[in-house]
This record gives C-alpha cells, structure tokens and sequence, in this order.
C-alpha cells in the first residue's frame, strides 16, 4: 500500500467517528438530590398547659335543727268493765249488778307492759337517731288550764306550754290511758254485746310555741273471747283477750315511731 492510499484510509476513519460522535444522544444531566420532606402534622395544645375553670362551689343553707321532744304520760288507771248506753241510774245499776264478777276479775288483773310505754317510746325515738326528754312525772290532763277553742283550729284543749320551760323542750309527746278492762254495751239496761277486752290510748303531740296540735291519734282495741266468754270467775276466754289487746295497743302504738 502506497502512502497516500494509507492517508486517505486515516482520513476515512477520522470521519466516521465524528459523525458517530455527532449522532449520540445528549447524556442526561446530573440531577440533585432532593431533601426528603417532612409532613408538618398539627398538634393540639398540651390540656394541662390550659389554666382548668375552678369547681362551682354551691355553699348549702345549714338544716334547720330537729325540734326537741319531751314525753309525758298519764298515770295508768286500774283495770275495770266500762258500760256503755245505760244512761239512767237505774239502768246502770241493773247493768253494773249483772257484771259484777266480771269486774271483780278485772280488779286482779294488772295493767301487764302498758305502764312501760313511754320507755318503750323512748327506746324507738332513740334508735331512729332522736334523744328525746323523759318526764318521769305522770301528767294530770284534767289539772291543766283550759284552752279557749275556736271549731275547726288545731288548738289543744288544755295548756301545755308550760313543760317548754320547765323541760327545755320544743314539742311534747302525750300518751294518754283512758282505760283498761273489758267494754260491754246496754241500751237502756239491756246488754247489746257481749263483754269484750278494752284497750283505749290517745297520742298527740303539742307545739309549744302555740300549745297546737303536731298529730294526734287516738288508739281503741277491742277484741272479743275466742270461746265462751261467761266462764266466772276466771273468765279465761275474755282474760287471754286482754292480754292479746295489750299486745296489739303496744304495737299500734309504736308503729308511730319506725326506726
């Protein structure tokens, strides 16, 4: 091979790698790296940073206090048959006659718990959280002053402001006995029932302040022989009635004072 021929063989490829060259595509550019991006998430305010409202504060009125109760009772009376309805004096004479050994039978029997009544009060008003005063002197209903009534007023018929003082009490609880026995009614003097076993109480209670009534109410148990009654002189039928009717004034009468 001649020199020029090897010239132009040079030539030739000196050519063909610049078109070659030209032909390529561009290299993409260099790309910069991209800072990672942080969500921005909002964040609620810290609850005990917060100042707290303070608690309402309710000042309560303080509880009126209770009233302070005394009790008094009536002396208990003996043990009797009350005729009823045989209203002339003939007529309770003949009634009185016919009933004469059921009263003496009366008159040997006593008058069993009824005498203990107001302790057994007392013992109530206690455990239902009261303390009440105990007036151990029996109260003579008919010795206190009498009381000018109007109809339809809670006016109590005889004064009893007197113990406000005297026992530094406010209101006062009165158990009354009127009578214990047997009851037999007449009419004329002709028996309309036969005898049955009495108990007869009244309990009221008086204000004080104005000598009115707090309550009242009155207490009759009557209860009939479960046998024969006319069984002189022990009479056993009406005897074991009497004892059932103290028993059942008892209960009726602290039914009054739950606890």
């Amino acid at each position: 091979m001649n020199r020029n021929s090897l010239a132009l063989i040079i030539a030739g490829l000196a050519l063909a790698t610049s078109v070659n060259a030209a032909e390529a595509p561009a290299a993409a550019p260099a790309t910069a790296p991209v800072a990672p991006v942080e969500a921005v998430v909002p964040v609620a305010a810290d609850a005990a940073a917060a100042p707290s409202a303070a608690p309402a504060v309710v000042e309560l009125a303080p509880a009126a206090p209770l009233p302070r109760i005394g009790i008094v009772m009536t002396a208990v009376p003996k043990v009797d048959v009350d005729i009823v309805g045989a209203g002339c004096l003939l007529c309770y004479a003949t009634a009185a006659a016919a009933n004469s050994s059921l009263s003496t039978h009366a008159e040997q029997l006593g008058p069993e718990d009824i005498p203990q009544l107001k302790d057994m009060v007392m013992a109530a008003m206690r455990a239902a959280g009261r303390e009440p005063v105990l007036i151990a002197e029996p109260v003579d209903i008919k010795k206190l002053k009498k009381m000018k009534v109007k109809k339809g007023s809670q006016t109590v018929p005889r004064d009893f402001t007197g113990y406000k003082q005297s026992h530094e009490i406010d209101e006062l609880l009165v158990i009354e006995v009127a009578a214990l026995g047997f009851h037999r009614s007449y009419s004329a003097y002709v028996p309309t029932s036969d005898p049955k076993a009495m108990v007869k109480l009244s309990l009221f209670q008086v204000n004080l302040a104005d000598n009115t009534y707090v309550w009242q109410e009155p207490i009759e148990v009557l209860r009939s022989a479960e046998s024969k009654w006319d069984e002189a002189p022990a009479f056993p039928g009406l005897t074991n009635a009497y004892y059932q009717a103290i028993e059942n004034a008892k209960d009726l009468v602290l039914a009054k004072f739950p606890h």
